[in-house]
């Protein structure tokens, strides 16, 4: 590793540093990259979270890590998700999840007018009601499914900061695979996006939030108020929460880049 300490941005020194096991040099060179990207566009400062679960052989704990906040509270692993080296983690789509340990409420970019949150998914599901990412308070929701089942086929789902079911994104889906997100990048603008071989804009919509969950969100299934709720058995390699000024194409395009060197792109 000391052949290229030279180069590493102080960004993935500081990841390193939290780390159990130090990862492979290529794994560690690709995220260098991957950061330095993201800094060059603009938005490593717009996240509040990055966590990215395809760690390298040996490295589980490492998964564990907020990549730009490492020294931060480490996920909770609640009944023995799978995890696959440079890959992610796997529920079983019955009990078990992660506890990100993040709060909306308590980070600096996502608030109730702007955010962005989403997952990076290895595994198609086209049936089911199931959910990657979240969490509601009894008052405010900040949920993503990447794919439910729905009238005329596969459709992607989230809720953004409302406190009623009937304020909600959804719209048709060929594949749950590759990057989900959802945003609002303003009071009144909620957009979803999913990506297969592209990021395409599956639906926007208009309607008003009413403030930022006060919960930790889950992955591999919700947070509904302290209780984990609809969850996933998907494979995600990759989770994120942050501003709703993070550029999704870009950040796509970049991690896209990183599951490529990794080998575990879709």
């Amino acid at each position: 590793m000391s052949l290229f300490n030279n180069y590493l941005l102080p960004e993935t020194t500081a990841y390193l540093a939290r780390c159990t096991t130090q990862p492979s040099a290529k794994w560690t060179n690709a995220l260098n990259t991957l950061i330095r990207q993201m800094i060059i566009d603009g938005h490593w400062q717009l996240f509040d979270g990055l966590w990215i679960f395809a760690t390298p052989t040996g490295c589980q704990t490492n998964a564990k890590i907020n990549i730009v906040n490492p020294t931060s509270t480490l996920i909770t692993e609640v009944n023995s998700p799978t995890w696959t080296a440079n890959q992610g983690y796997n529920g079983n789509g019955t009990s078990s999840y992660l506890n990100l340990n993040y709060n909306p409420s308590s980070g600096t970019n996502f608030t109730s007018n702007s955010n962005s949150f989403g997952t990076y998914s290895r595994t198609n599901i086209t049936t089911g009601n199931t959910y990657d990412l979240g969490c509601y308070d009894g008052t405010n929701f900040s949920v993503l499914s990447n794919c439910v089942a729905g009238t005329g086929g596969s459709t992607m789902a989230g809720y953004n900061n409302i406190n009623t079911g009937a304020d909600y994104e959804e719209g048709s889906v060929s594949t749950s695979l590759s990057l989900g997100a959802n945003v609002r990048s303003a009071s009144a603008t909620v957009k979803l996006y999913q990506s297969g071989s592209a990021l395409t804009l599956v639906h926007g919509g208009s309607y008003t939030a009413t403030g930022v969950p006060s919960a930790n969100m889950y992955a591999l299934c919700y947070n509904s108020n302290g209780t984990p709720t609809q969850f996933s058995s998907r494979q995600l390699a990759m989770a994120f929460a942050g501003s709703g000024n993070i550029n999704q194409s870009k950040f796509y395009s970049a991690f896209q880049a990183f599951a490529t060197t990794i080998g575990f792109y879709v």
